[in-house]
């Protein structure tokens, strides 16, 4: 069996096994591997003395493992005075953006900006990666996905019955398909959006493309179905997916209500949201607005910090538990419990500065008519270069995701439960 992991060597020094070779010359096979306190220096060594002893009479292996390999900090962090020496390259992109997105509709705006995210891997594409190697994302513009889809599908491969779905938000059907796998053969698809594009798309994709019963499109905003009533009791469904959409809910309370009477007994919801009190697009919200929409301003931290309090977020120490006992309280039932709550260390990566400018119109931003769309994308790009600390701005060094830049967008999954 190859050798894998860390492994100490017999002077003290710990190295991480990174990949097989045969000298081209003899054919022997080798094995390489990484300095833990010097990660640029890679070494070489015959596979035979790798796993062989010391030298000398004291016995003992040359190398000891002592545990799997740790992942190497990939991440470069991009400060002021890089951003201000590549001040010219911003500039070049806000222009392109503006050429793009002047005069467009904000739902346009949105969906513009929000097709970056979706850039698809190739290698994926082209089964050149193998699945489930996750090496390889989901796609490109986001790690959100990667992260917050094995939770989603472990949830609906959990339920007796998984034949009845509302998908809540459910743009073009890109996501849904990853967690499709574990719905019941030709179950029926509720499917909400106000993008009668992503109705389109969506129906072509699941019902289409890949079978599924079309139980009906909902072309609405989520406060109008909330308010309108369209699917009653009689409705009922086993699942409910909530996927970065929660955001459009004026009565946040009222929304969670809402889904929690149209599950079934047993049902489950999967809610997936990103922090926007620490996040790239929530931070770009908040300052935006209070630059130009002071009036705003205030009622969006409100809105953010009222959402922390009735999921009960804790950053990276948010429960189940403390999830569950905050949501009753706040929704004033407990005929449902916590299943997964998890605060995710997800990012955003462009191919280009110009990604990273619209990832900020992926938000209230772009539906903020009365800020000009000159006016915001210039404020995206300033507050991009002159606080690059708080968005975490970064370029990728390694992986899949190579000479991308990110930005942080940290992401809550919350999964409920339906008493039966």
């Amino acid at each position: 069996m190859r050798p894998s992991g860390r492994y100490r060597h017999y002077k003290g020094g710990e190295y991480d096994v990174v990949a097989y070779a045969n000298s081209e010359a003899s054919g022997e096979a080798m094995v390489c591997y990484r300095s833990v306190d010097e990660p640029d220096k890679i070494w070489t060594r015959p596979l035979s003395e790798f796993e062989g002893p010391r030298p000398g009479a004291t016995g003992g292996p040359r190398f000891e493992r002592i545990g799997p390999a740790q992942p190497q900090d990939y991440r470069c962090s991009l400060s002021n005075e890089d951003l201000a020496k590549q001040a010219f390259l911003f500039s070049e992109y806000e222009n392109l953006l503006k050429l793009e997105l002047t005069d467009r509709s904000p739902d346009d705006v949105y969906a513009l900006a929000f097709s970056r995210l979706l850039k698809r891997d190739l290698y994926r594409e082209f089964k050149l990666a193998p699945d489930g190697d996750t090496q390889w994302p989901v796609m490109i513009g986001t790690d959100e996905r990667d992260l917050f889809i094995p939770p989603t599908r472990a949830l609906i491969e959990d339920l007796p019955e998984a034949d009845r779905i509302l998908d809540l938000g459910c743009g073009d059907g890109q996501t849904t398909a990853h967690i499709a796998t574990a719905f019941s053969p030709g179950a029926e698809l509720f499917y909400l959006d106000p993008n009668r594009k992503y109705l389109k798309a969506y129906r072509e994709m699941m019902v289409g493309r890949l079978g599924f019963r079309d139980g009906g499109e909902i072309a609405t905003g989520i406060d109008a179905f909330v308010e309108d009533q369209q699917l009653g009791p009689q409705n009922a469904v086993n699942a409910v997916l909530a996927i970065h959409m929660i955001y459009f809910a004026s009565d946040l309370t009222a929304f969670l209500n809402r889904i929690l009477d149209l599950l079934a007994p047993g049902g489950a919801a999967a809610l997936v949201f990103a922090d926007e009190m620490e996040g790239y697009t929530g931070s770009m919200v908040e300052s935006a607005f209070a630059r130009y929409l002071p009036g705003q301003h205030a009622a969006f931290k409100a809105r953010i910090a009222a959402r922390h309090r009735l999921f009960g977020l804790m950053g990276e120490k948010t429960s189940a538990a403390h999830s569950q006992a905050c949501l009753r309280n706040g929704l004033g039932r407990e005929d449902f419990e916590v299943v997964v709550a998890d605060y995710q260390a997800s990012r955003l990566y462009g191919h280009d500065i110009g990604d990273m400018l619209a990832f900020g119109l992926i938000t209230d931003l772009a539906f903020a008519s009365e800020i000009s769309i000159e006016d915001r994308i210039a404020h995206i790009s300033d507050q991009l270069q002159s606080r690059p600390e708080t968005y975490d701005l970064a370029l990728e060094t390694a992986g899949a995701r190579a000479r991308a830049i990110s930005g942080s967008e940290p992401q809550v999954v919350v999964c409920l439960r339906k008493a039966r």
